[in-house]
C-alpha cells in the first residue's frame, strides 16, 4: 500500500529524534527518534501540504477518547513505556526495519485532547518500524504486537517529543496516549542510507541567481524539466550550514513527491531548471527558505530542528516529473 498521507508521526520521528510523528514522515500525524531530521513536510513554508484526502466517512471517524483499560492490565517496560492490550493479535509480529500498517489515535494525557488520528484520512498509515521513523515509544510499543492486535500506549515525554514538544499540538514535556491497531506487516527492505555530508563545492563553482540562490549541478539530467504546478518525485538530503543534517528522504521508505510551487522558494526556483536524472546542490539563503521562522513552527532556536534565519544546503536528485 502506498502511503500518501503526510503524517506528523513520521515527520516527527525523523525530526525530533527521541522525539517524530513524521507520526513522518516524520505529515499529517505525529511520533519520532534520534536527532533532528524533519521530513519533506518541513521543506515547505507550511510544510509540504498533505495530499488531498477525502473527509472522514462515518466508518472512519476518530474516537473521542482512549479505550478504558483497567489499571491491573497496564504493564510498564524498563524504559517507562506503559501499555495495555485491548485485543491480542494472532498474526505475525513486526521485524525491525520491516513495514507496518497501523490505525491510531493520539491524545494528550494531561487534558484528554485528541491531537492526531489516522482515521482523519482515507486509510491506515504505513512506515518502517524500529529504525527511527517514529517516536521511540512507538518503535518499542509496536514491536511486540501481533497483527490483529489493538494496544493502548502511554508514552512519557522522553520517549516522545521530550522538552521540545511539537507546537502547537503537543506541549513540551507532554505524556501521550495512543490507541493503536496493527493491521499488517511486511518484510524489511534494504536500508536507505542518507549521505553524512554534502559534496564539497568551491564557492566559485556555484551559479548564483538574482534571488540569491546558489546551485551546482553534480550530475546533469537528460529528461524533462518541471514547471510550477507539476508534481515531481525527488530524493533529497538537507543540512544546516554547520554541517548538521536535519532531513532526508532516505530515512523513509521511498522518494518524496510534491507539487512544485508548494515548497520553499529556493526549491521552487532551483528545481525548475533541473532535468530528470539530474542531481543538484542548492544553497538556500533564509529569505528563500524559512526566513525568520524556526521549524517546528514556534520552537525556540536552541531547540529547533531548523533555527530561524538559517541558510540551508540541499542535494536534490530529480527522478520524475508527472
Amino acid at each position: 500500500m502506498k502511503q500518501n498521507r503526510t503524517v506528523i508521526l513520521i515527520i516527527v520521528a525523523a525530526v525530533l529524534g527521541s522525539a517524530a510523528l513524521g507520526l513522518i514522515a516524520k505529515g499529517t500525524s505525529k511520533p519520532a527518534v534520534t536527532e533532528p531530521t524533519p521530513t519533506a513536510d518541513l521543506v515547505a513554508d507550511t510544510a509540504i501540504p498533505p495530499p488531498e484526502v477525502t473527509a472522514a466517512s462515518d466508518e472512519r471517524r476518530p474516537p473521542d477518547a482512549p479505550t478504558a483499560v483497567a489499571a491491573a492490565d497496564v504493564k510498564t517496560s524498563k524504559t517507562g513505556l506503559k501499555y495495555a492490550d485491548i485485543v491480542v493479535g494472532t498474526g505475525p509480529s513486526p521485524e525491525k526495519g520491516g513495514g507496518v500498517i497501523v490505525e491510531y489515535t493520539g491524545w494528550l494525557e494531561s487534558n484528554g485532547k485528541r491531537f492526531d488520528s489516522s482515521f482523519s484520512g482515507p486509510e491506515p498509515i504505513e512506515f518502517a518500524i524500529g529504525v527511527g521513523q517514529v517516536i521511540p515509544g512507538w518503535d518499542e510499543g509496536l514491536m511486540s504486537m501481533k497483527v490483529g492486535g489493538k494496544r493502548q500506549l502511554t508514552i512519557p515525554a522522553n520517549l516522545a517529543y521530550g522538552q521540545r514538544g511539537y507546537p502547537p499540538d503537543i506541549p513540551a514535556g507532554a505524556t501521550l496516549v495512543f490507541d493503536v491497531e496493527l493491521k499488517g506487516v511486511s518484510a524489511p527492505k534494504p536500508p536507505r542510507v542518507p549521505p553524512e555530508a554534502p559534496q564539497k563545492v568551491a564557492d566559485g563553482e556555484y551559479t548564483k541567481t538574482a534571488s540569491g540562490l546558489k546551485y551546482k549541478d553534480l550530475k546533469e539530467g537528460s529528461g524533462a524539466s518541471p514547471k510550477l504546478g507539476d508534481k515531481v518525485v525527488v530524493e533529497y538530503t538537507g543540512w544546516l550550514k554547520n554541517g548538521k543534517r536535519f532531513d532526508s528522504s532516505y530515512t523513509r521508505d521511498e522518494p518524496t513527491d510534491f507539487k512544485l510551487g508548494k515548497v520553499i522558494a529556493g526549491w521552487n526556483e532551483g528545481l525548475q531548471t533541473m532535468k530528470v536524472g539530474g542531481k543538484r546542490q542548492l544553497v538556500v539563503p533564509p529569505e528563500l527558505g524559512y526566513g525568520s521562522k524556526s521549524m517546528p513552527p514556534g520552537a525556540p532556536d536552541d531547540r529547533a530542528v531548523i533555527p530561524s534565519n538559517s541558510t540551508l544546503v540541499f542535494e536534490v536528485e530529480l527522478l520524475e516529473v508527472r
